[in-house]
């Protein structure tokens, strides 16, 4: 996370100015800037840090550490291998490099280390690895086999600061007592070390590195700067100007043609060229962090890191700085802008003409202006003359050197005095009034020598001009208020409208790009491009951010668009948006239309209180998309090795994906869009940096994510990650087919012989239940038959009536039988009139001595029943216990939620008579086969118990 306040950075020039914007980066956690010994930029772009307790990757958000199992975690060095390992060295002499997250420690063959802290690493064109040391000299490492060089076998001091790759892929290494230069024999059993034989101005050399054309650059101790010319051997020093000595040469960085000094005593110095023509010292404004720099990278995106004692700070490198503007006086805001040279302006500013360099303001025309008039615009002849335009004066001329001015006005035939804009092309000054528009021409001395001008009279349909365009085909283009864009070809004016795309009627801003198309704003904040045949729109909708464009302008593939919000940047090549506004700490702009001005180095737009420059050698270095990385990846909670297209069983199933983007400048705008292809249906927009999917069916799938700045359209560069997960075996076509066929095949045997045996099985159980069932109703018949006979002849004899009750109750119960012997299942309803009829029967042989008790609920009693269920086990009661005066047999039939219960207390017979067994388990049987129930009997000492599940 960045502080939103930057450090605001001054320039002091040897041969020119350099202003910079730098930010303090908010380190958090066990990560702070008193730890930081060593920072670094790998081939992606992303920034790592070596500290004392450890390495990190820092994304701008949080630092993510790479732990080291042992020894010690204090980083002094760090490099990368041709296969994207990170290579880091130990204040111990120890090696490791980046192995999922943690750091794997390096081990080789005759590396003994005697703990002497790292001081570089590098890598050779044939892949081997250096390594420097502070006290033991340097090692080559290969297949396993370490070689060492130290003062032993012929290196000058076994001190080595730095090493770097030479011009004949040699290595070079900077000692405390000179330069040696290092070659490992062609069977590699020894290195070679020869001395730099040149005269240099101090033996001790803290940095080196080679440039773009092969010439290798020195830091020393005491001797400044300079660099060594293999092709003739020769050495240049390079001297400081200005009075100024260079301190101990820490550290030099080099990008491109871009050099980066750090000087222990002065700070930090910069040069564009590769000899250092151009040498600029920036220093900070603060004194105490300009003594304290430690190191200075810049990296592949263009930033600068800064590394001082106590604060690690970034800046966009130079591409693109602000500039206060605070003039001590109240009319401060700045109207119109013209470059005169590197950070040198001219600005005008209400009814005033700035002059603006190094050195502060110089104030002109203050007074010569009416009091009412305000300078709108401006432009420079080729004679250094300055054309501005007024509202109410019409343009004033300045001639700097002379400190003199005139005016061309409507007197001298303008076509109005208010002007709003003033362009000019080939000795031609064209200025957009209130009143239609003027061509000024000019002759070799930059005078007037002619005026003409257009207005409504003339064929130009609108008097109301924003701004006007002479393009490079000899065209002009005016942007009206009200009338749309309007050109001038061949001396016709043409309109444009809704017929031809163009749906706006009130123009602000025109340029043309160095394709020849023409690109122009309007009031409603939407872009167009003419590319000579069409008309092309753009708004929000294609990522620029912005309600009201201010000012155009164009480089390359490349459009910078000043809005409200920031500076806009848009590659019209690749479509690609992004607005700077946290970046350069820019909210809520104000500027006036058209306040922009631009040469061949520079574009630099006017708000009302800051200069924004954009320096066009630079602009290019400059990303404008986050960096996105696939940090890490688990499946099934264990770390993955980040390697494509890998193959996981069916179980290995469970995937985490953890990642994150790189936007240094302003991190909190990060956003994510996240997709797994072959699972996702469609992208997911998150500013979640973990994604989780678990339970992955088999399949092929593709990761993907892309970091963008939540201000703007991804730009479709994102990170992916390829695997597959396996079907498993038992789901493979062979399996599948084979298995098929034996489970039919099986299948088929199997339900045949089981339907078989189950319809013999089933059958022979109805059949024995038939007969049993058969013989319980025949031993109901006789048995029953002859004792209800016998009370019967009895009830005749001594009470008639009864005797009636008795034989219809005997009939009923009897008929009851009949009806139901056919019937797997009765209501219990019937079953219960069965019984009860039953119990009458006996009730009349054995008196009040029997007592049948019923207790069911009207829920159970519409239940079914196997038929004779209950008079079975009521006889069963009748068969075993005596009954006689004063040992009354109860027999109860109640429920309860599941099931009915018909018990009795026992009164065993002492002579019971012999049972067959035959009732309970024909009812046990019935259960079974019928409902798929098991009946239950509970015997005790004295209680007979049988439930019955019930069955609905």
């Amino acid at each position: 996370m960045l502080s939103a306040l930057g450090l605001l950075v001054f320039i002091q020039a040897f041969s020119g100015d350099f202003d910079l914007a730098i930010k303090p980066v908010n380190l958090t956690g066990e990560v702070s800037a008193e730890k930081i010994n060593v920072i670094f930029a790998d081939s992606s772009g992303f920034l790592w840090l070596g500290l004392q307790n450890g390495l990190y990757r820092w994304d701008g958000v949080k630092a993510l550490k790479y732990s080291k199992d042992q020894g010690s975690e204090y980083v002094t060095a760090i490099n990368q291998s041709p296969d994207g390992r990170l290579w880091v060295g130990f204040k111990d002499g120890s090696l490791a490099y980046t192995s999922q997250r943690k750091l794997a420690p390096f081990e080789s063959e005759g590396y003994l280390n005697d703990s002497s802290s790292v001081s570089d690493i590098l890598f050779d064109t044939k892949g081997r690895i250096w390594w420097s040391t502070f006290g033991s000299g340097l090692y080559c490492s290969a297949e396993n086999t370490t070689l060492s060089l130290n003062t032993k076998n012929g290196l000058t001091d076994d001190y080595v600061y730095e090493i770097a790759l030479g011009p004949k892929n040699n290595v070079w290494a900077a000692t405390d007592n000179g330069v040696c230069i290092c070659t490992v024999d062609s069977t590699f059993n020894s290195i070679k070390s020869d001395i730099l034989s040149v005269n240099l101005p101090d033996l001790i050399v803290l940095s080196l590195v080679k440039d773009n054309e092969g010439f290798m650059w020195f830091g020393f101790h005491q001797g400044g700067i300079g660099y060594y010319n293999p092709v003739d051997s020769t050495f240049r020093r390079i001297e400081c100007s200005q009075g100024k000595q260079f301190g101990p040469v820490n550290a030099l960085s080099m990008e491109g043609n871009d050099v980066w000094i750090v000087d222990k005593q002065n700070g930090i110095f910069y040069s564009r060229h590769p000899h250092l023509d151009s040498l600029v010292s920036i220093i900070l404004n603060d004194n105490e962090v300009n003594r304290n720099i430690k190191a200075a990278l810049a990296d592949r995106l263009g930033n600068l890191w800064v590394l001082t004692k106590n604060m690690l700070c970034v800046s966009n490198g130079g591409s693109i700085k602000v500039i206060d503007y605070k003039p001590d006086y109240p009319e401060n805001k700045i109207h119109s802008i013209n470059i005169v040279g590197y950070q040198k302006y001219w600005l005008t500013n209400n009814n005033t003409l700035l002059s603006l360099d190094k050195n502060g303001y110089s104030v002109f025309l203050k007074n010569a202006l009416a009091f009412s008039s305000t300078l709108t615009s401006s432009i420079i002849d080729p004679s250094d003359k300055i054309w501005a335009g007024t509202l109410g004066q019409g343009v004033v001329v300045f001639e700097p050197h002379k400190k003199s001015f005139q005016f061309v006005n409507a007197q001298k035939g303008l076509v109005n005095d208010n002007i709003l804009s003033i362009a000019i092309s080939d000795h031609k000054i064209w200025v957009a009034t209130l009143g239609g528009s003027s061509v000024i021409s000019l002759d070799e001395q930059s005078k007037v020598k002619h005026i003409q001008s257009y207005n409504k009279e003339d064929g130009l349909s609108s008097s109301f001009i924003y701004t006007v365009l002479p393009d490079s085909r000899g065209r002009v283009w005016f942007g009206t208020d009200g009338n749309g864009i309007i050109k001038l070809e061949d001396d016709i004016f043409y309109s444009y409208d809704e017929n031809q795309g163009v749906t706006d009627n009130i123009i602000y801003s025109i340029i043309e790009d160095e394709e020849g198309n023409i690109w122009f704003s309007t009031s409603t904040g939407v872009l167009y491009k003419f590319n000579g045949t069409q008309f092309e729109k753009y708004n929000s909708g294609n990522g620029f951010i912005g309600n009201n464009i201010y000012s155009l302008a164009a480089k390359g593939n490349l459009l910078f668009i000043l809005t409200d919000q920031g500076l806009n940047i848009f590659n019209h090549v690749t479509n690609d948006f992004v607005c700077l506004n946290e970046e350069l700490d820019l909210n809520l702009l104000r500027s006036d239309l058209n306040s922009v001005d631009k040469n061949d180095d520079f574009i630099s737009f006017a708000t009302h209180n800051e200069i924004i420059q954009i320096d066009l050698n630079l602009i290019n270095r400059m990303r404008f998309q986050p960096l996105t990385s696939i940090d890490k990846i688990t499946v099934n909670l264990e770390a993955l090795n980040l390697v494509n297209d890998q193959t996981f069983s069916a179980s290995e199933n469970r995937f985490i994906f953890e990642y994150s983007g790189y936007w240094p400048m302003a991190p909190k705008k990060m956003q994510y869009k996240i997709k797994l292809e072959g699972y996702d249906p469609d992208w997911k927009y998150t500013f979640d940096r973990v994604a989780t999917y678990p339970n992955l069916p088999p399949g092929y799938y593709t990761f993907k994510v892309e970091a963008f700045l939540n201000n703007t359209k991804p730009s479709g560069e994102s990170s992916s990650f390829s695997f597959e997960i396996r079907k498993p075996f038992y789901l493979s076509i062979w399996f599948v087919l084979l298995s098929t066929i034996i489970i039919v095949v099986l299948g088929y045997w199997f339900i045949k012989t089981r339907d078989r045996k189950l319809r013999q099985k089933e059958a022979r159980k109805k059949e024995l239940l038939e007969v049993e069932f058969q013989t319980l109703k025949n031993q109901v018949n006789p048995h029953f038959l002859f004792n209800s006979f016998s009370t019967l002849i009895s009830i005749i004899e001594d009470n008639p009536e009864d005797a009636v009750k008795y034989t219809e109750a005997l009939s009923g119960f009897f008929r009851d039988i009949l009806e139901v012997k056919e019937k797997e299942l009765i209501p219990l309803s019937e079953e219960l009139r069965m019984i009860k009829n039953y119990a009458l029967i006996q009730q009349k042989r054995f008196g009040d001595n029997f007592i049948l008790q019923v207790d069911l609920d009207e829920k159970t009693t519409g239940s079914n029943i196997p038929p004779l269920t209950l008079q079975l086990l009521t006889e069963n009661a009748l068969k075993h216990n005596v009954i006689a005066k004063g040992k009354t047999l109860l027999v109860s039939i109640r429920n309860d939620d599941k099931n009915i219960i018909i018990e009795n207390k026992k009164r065993l017979k002492k002579q019971t008579e012999t049972s067959t067994g035959i009732g309970l388990r024909n009812i046990r049987e019935r259960y079974r086969l019928i409902a798929g129930m098991e009946i239950r009997v509970e015997e005790t000492d004295e209680i007979f118990k049988v439930i019955l599940p019930i069955i609905n």
